[in-house]
């Protein structure tokens, strides 16, 4: 009788457990990721990392600074309204809907955005369904970061948010939040900070070492990104690192930190931990902690291919022995026909 109902403890227990575990699968709506773009015809690379939140509200571990309430904003009047910061200037673009009030409902956004992000803006054009404004740059674009940090991030938030000062750091860093209607009329909420950089350049192997560009030694996911998956009865980590290498037909796999890299989705199984690319071109790998948020502390991808091609001595060599054979051609021609004009 009494093991009957230990076990019948144990199992309504375990029941709690996992309605619990559900509940806060509701709850998490927060995703993290890290895009980095590899162009091989230009030699760059573009870095960003961003917080997303699905739904957002006060209670959110990512929302709006204190002053901004999108609940009382009509979603059938705007789409979207991106604000962008960087040393050079400040701007808000809004998208209209209800362009017949285009104006007046760009100047209450702007109006309601101006002191929360601590920056005045005023009425620069109006483009077809968009408007926007404009207004001084941040000088201290690290700083700024890290107050808006602290006006919209969870002060237990984690995760990929350290990355965020590291990257406003840079030369040309630039932040954008974003703040747009869903399909069921809630508003979604996203921070990123970003920058450009340069490779190295010519054939053979590339490294895109993630870690290094995003100026920190580890990475790990925040625990506000993850929720129960009750298929697999684990959690799972909405945190991701996104690479994308163009062009993609001379690009092949080489190595990469973790090792491996899967290309064939796993059926009736969780993924795991690493790196994928279910294209199977090795061009667009994805990094996931899925159920592991230990830190990453080594994340590369290693890649080979020509990265902006340099001409060969002897193309050089032909084209400027072209070049010259043309301007000889054209001297001979120009001037015999001054020396019979001057006579």
């Amino acid at each position: 009788m009494r093991l009957g109902l230990c076990l019948s403890g144990l199992l309504v227990l375990l029941l709690l457990v996992l309605v619990v575990g559900h509940v806060h699968a509701q709850e998490a709506n927060l995703e993290e990721s890290v895009s980095i773009t590899v162009d091989c015809t230009k030699g760059t690379v573009d870095v960003s990392s961003s917080e997303y939140c699905s739904a957002v509200n006060d209670t959110t571990p990512l929302h709006t600074p204190s002053g901004v309430n999108l609940t009382n904003m009509n979603w059938y009047d705007v789409r979207e309204v991106t604000l962008t910061f960087s040393t050079s200037n400040s701007t808000i673009s809004i998208w209209v809907l209800n362009t017949s009030a285009a104006r007046s409902i760009g100047d209450a956004w702007a109006t309601m955005l101006s002191t929360p992000f601590q920056t005045s803006f005023t009425y620069e054009y109006t483009a077809f369904s968009f408007i926007d404004y404009n207004a001084t740059g941040k000088s201290n674009l690290p700083q700024y970061m890290q107050s808006l940090m602290s006006w919209c991030f969870a002060s237990d938030l984690n995760g990929f948010s350290p990355t965020f000062v590291q990257i406003a750091g840079q030369p040309g860093a630039y932040i954008t939040v974003d703040m747009y209607t869903t399909s069921n009329h809630e508003w979604a909420y996203t921070v990123k900070c970003s920058y450009e950089t340069s490779m190295s350049t010519g054939s053979g192997d590339h490294t895109v070492d993630v870690l290094n560009l995003l100026g920190v030694t580890s990475l790990t996911p925040s625990s506000y990104s993850g929720s129960y998956d009750s298929t697999y009865l684990t959690e799972v980590y909405a945190a991701s690192v996104d690479v994308t290498i163009m062009p993609s037909q001379t690009v092949t796999y080489t190595s990469s930190q973790p090792s491996g890299l899967t290309t064939t989705m796993p059926l009736g199984v969780l993924a795991p931990r690493g790196w994928h690319d279910y294209t199977g071109a090795g061009t667009a790998p994805v990094f996931s902690f899925m159920n592991d948020s230990s830190p990453a502390n080594q994340l590369t991808y290693t890649f080979s291919g020509t990265v902006v091609p340099e001409f060969p001595s002897t193309t050089i060599l032909s084209l400027f022995m072209v070049i010259f054979t043309l301007a000889a051609i054209v001297a001979i021609r120009i001037f015999p026909r001054k020396t019979k004009t001057q006579v």
